[in-house]
């Protein structure tokens, strides 16, 4: 059975994850509709980082040093390569 969805633009990507989690949905969808969830999908971890920077600005969250998340994303580069 072929069923077709609209979704809000924001909703997107949520929906397109879920769906390809699903074994037994065969998803087809065009290049549009993918460009849209991938910028939806940016912007929902935009939002998420500006949060979490408001947070360490207003002191409930403690920030890591940026020497040591680059030492981390090294550590992980070298064990995938």
């Amino acid at each position: 059975m072929k069923l077709t969805v609209e979704v809000p633009e924001s909703k997107a990507a949520f929906i397109l994850e879920l769906l390809h989690s699903l074994p037994f949905v065969t998803v087809q969808e065009d290049k549009k509709a993918r460009k849209v969830a991938q910028k939806a999908e940016l912007m929902a971890d935009v939002r998420e980082a500006i949060l979490e920077l408001n947070e360490v600005l207003s002191g409930r969250k403690e920030s890591r040093d940026a020497y040591e998340l680059l030492a981390q994303l090294d550590e992980i580069n070298a064990v995938q390569h």
